[in-house]
């Protein structure tokens, strides 16, 4: 596959895009994870499309888009972190890449941009995700991310557990007050 991914911010006109983004990449990845009919339900392309118009129009919610050539195919999510014992803390709420595009370097493009973005302004960064997703935590871990301990029960009936990776920025390897 000859690639040619541009990454951009994104804007209002992006919202259903995101949204398909999301929802077919959560098809793929979760499948093996989460209940098939609360999958489906969850991942609902109209309502993320709605969702994501209202949350892009916060400057504090900040989406990159990724096209390859002109379609649409990567996103990354991030904002000042919602955990209270994170405070200077960046999350990244979401990184999804299109399934055709696992794999490819795409992810890790998202990666390397957000961070770019990130690390003048935060001391850390951190994000959940599924224990049981082993693909996208060996990629945190590739990138410096490290599990911090502190665990949560998904709402979903199988009731999957998520787990925090942070990591720290600007070597402040010494400031572990989360």
């Amino acid at each position: 596959m000859n690639v040619s991914y541009s990454i951009r911010p994104a804007n209002k006109y992006d919202a259903s895009a995101l949204a398909e983004i999301l929802t077919e990449s959560w098809k793929q990845a979760y499948i093996n994870l989460l209940p098939t009919t609360e999958l489906n339900a969850t991942a609902n392309r109209e309502k993320y499309a709605a969702v994501f118009s209202i949350m892009l129009e916060d400057s504090l919610n900040r989406f990159l888009i990724a096209h390859d050539r002109k379609t649409p195919c990567g996103m990354i999510f991030y904002r000042p972190a919602r955990d209270t014992d994170s405070n200077g803390f960046a999350e990244i709420v979401s990184l999804y890449t299109l399934q055709p595009y696992w794999g490819k370097g795409l992810g890790q493009l998202l990666m390397s941009k957000a961070l770019s973005e990130i690390t003048p302004i935060y001391r850390g960064i951190y994000l959940w995700v599924f224990k049981d997703n082993t693909r996208a935590r060996n990629f945190y871990q590739k990138n410096g991310f490290y599990v911090d301990g502190k665990m949560k029960t998904e709402k979903f009936s199988n009731q999957p557990q998520s787990i925090r990776y942070i990591k720290l920025l600007n070597n402040n390897l010494n400031d572990l007050n989360l």
